[in-house]
């Protein structure tokens, strides 16, 4: 298979300190793929050796099969948008996007229009007279993109380029990136340091700590099956609990703490009994019960304890719960809107048994929703709806009766923006769609008394 960057047993020596320690890496045509680590892990230095601005002390760097390892950087064929943008001050955005094709004596005519058609493709049309000092960060950020990208090269290389933006605009600049590298199906080489830009991004990302890359994979393996504690530590949220295997069966194993605890993992394929492991537990994967409540019966590892902190986040609450004795876990718990409240209360204190009871006594999956799925969970969701409409009506009037028609307030200008300011078919297609749920929960009951008719005749 042939592939358009090969880095092969890399090795880069500052004095005696091993900057990149025997990196090897291929990359796909169109891939993004990230290096992620951090601070000192080697990722920068392994862009700078790609894009030429190091040598390697050993190893090779071949761009589509071409050696390019000493090959100086303005013969790679390579563009770079670096962490503070490196915009010229002393150009204008024309000049600073227009600097690449001159380099490479492109006529005028032509250099005119691959400059208007980057501007295009970073949505910044009109600002060609404009300095770099007149610019906000994220219009900065898109013209050292479109100075990158102007002359077409085989490969683009950026080196934290949204870590001086605020985080509204950082994720926004995020999502452009990617629709953009999609869009161009060029590949794309990215450092970070920040998990969730490598996560919601890449492709593939290349961990790395020590100068080595420890684990190279796609974000979704990355996340849920690390290959060590440093990946399971760097990526992400974890709760770490130590023991040794104290009981296997089949392809599940029990590891028992110090303190007492006994959690059922997956077995690995060496595992023995008596080992010492390291269980990660995400916080978004632990289920958090009041003490009456069972939760769903599939649930293997069960513990009590004591909430000792809850932290709000906004769109999430972090529950600190003590197990045990210097055992405290973190459970990170997703903030809903209180009409969900019935609804997921309702749900998790359905028993599933009825479902299997009912599937074994002959009814078909759709017969089992219709006959006892529904009919039980109907309450709480006619409950949920009933509280999302008052809630939401509620708010509005209050706002009208304590400060009257003229005020400004947060429901009144929302209601005021639904009904004045957005297009009349938005609301007719939000109507349309309520009329359409409330339409099928009694089609639901109408085919439920059918066929209780039909069940009678017979």
């Amino acid at each position: 298979m042939s592939y358009q960057l090969e880095l092969q047993n890399v090795f880069k020596l500052f004095g005696s300190i091993k900057a990149v320690d025997d990196v090897s890496l291929n990359i796909d045509h169109g891939e993004f793929l990230t290096l992620l680590g951090p601070s000192g892990s080697g990722k920068t230095t392994t862009l700078n050796m790609i894009a030429g601005f190091e040598i390697p002390t050993s190893g090779d760097i071949l761009l589509e099969n071409e050696d390019i390892t000493t090959v100086a950087p303005n013969r790679r064929g390579i563009g770079m948008v670096f962490q503070n943008y490196a915009l010229f001050p002393h150009m204008t955005v024309y000049e600073n996007i227009a600097f690449p094709l001159k380099m490479r004596k492109i006529t005028s005519d032509k250099i005119r229009t691959m400059t208007d058609e980057a501007l295009e493709l970073v949505k910044l049309p009109g600002f060609e007279t404009r300095y770099p000092n007149q610019l906000s960060g994220g219009q900065q950020q898109r013209i050292a993109l479109a100075r990158a990208l102007v002359f077409q090269p085989k490969i683009l290389l950026m080196d934290e380029p949204l870590g001086a933006l605020d985080k509204k605009l950082r994720d926004h600049m995020r999502l452009e990136i990617k629709h953009l590298q999609e869009s161009l199906n060029i590949t794309v080489i990215y450092v970070t340091h920040d998990q969730e830009e490598a996560l919601t991004m890449s492709d593939r990302i290349a961990i790395m700590n020590d100068g080595r890359i420890v684990q190279l994979d796609k974000p979704v393996e990355l996340y849920e099956s690390p290959a060590n504690l440093f990946v399971a530590d760097f990526i992400g949220e974890s709760n770490f609990l130590q023991g040794r295997v104290a009981e296997t069966n089949g392809d599940s194993a029990a590891i028992e703490t110090k303190e007492g605890l006994q959690v059922w993992v997956h077995r690995p394929a060496r595992m023995e009994s008596g080992e010492e492991f390291s269980v990660a537990v995400r916080p978004e994967k632990i289920q958090v019960l009041a003490g009456e409540q069972d939760g769903p019966h599939e649930i293997v590892n069960r513990f009590t304890g004591r909430v000792e902190e809850i932290v709000y986040l906004g769109e999430a609450k972090i529950y600190r719960v003590g197990l045990a004795p210097d055992v405290i876990i973190e459970a990170k718990v997703q903030s809903g809107p209180f009409a969900v409240l019935p609804i997921s209360a309702t749900l998790r204190g359905f028993d599933r048994s009825l479902e299997h009871a009912a599937l074994n006594l002959g009814a078909s999956r759709f017969q089992t929703f219709m006959k006892i799925t529904f009919p039980i969970i109907r309450p709480g969701i006619l409950t949920g709806a009933i509280f999302a409409f008052m809630i939401a009506f509620d708010e509005v009037v209050i706002a009208l009766f304590l400060c009257g028609s003229t005020a400004v307030t947060l429901p009144k200008k929302m209601w005021d923006v639904i009904r004045y300011e957005i297009e009349p078919m938005l609301p007719a297609i939000s109507t349309l769609l309520l009329l359409l749920a409330a339409l099928i929960l009694v089609l639901i009951g109408i085919l439920q008394k059918r066929m209780a008719s039909r069940m009678t005749a017979k």
